[in-house]
């Protein structure tokens, strides 16, 4: 059974993906330009998620061993 670490790791490094994904491709294909068009927000906050989501998986790893 996973723990509760494991789960949340696996939902933050999904959703981080999906939104690093469609701020790759908003780089690619700017449909409009905003104020904050620069500095690539959904990039960003979609890699944060991912490092996140993965500190949170390798912390519910580290559980197990115990």
């Amino acid at each position: 059974m996973l723990s509760v670490w494991s789960w949340v790791g696996i939902i933050l490094t999904v959703y981080g993906l999906i939104v690093t994904g469609a701020g790759i491709y908003y780089i690619a294909n700017p449909e409009t330009i905003t104020v904050l068009h620069r500095l690539n927000p959904s990039l960003w906050w979609g890699a944060i998620t991912v490092v996140a989501g993965v500190l949170l998986l390798l912390a519910g790893r580290s559980g197990k061993e115990e």
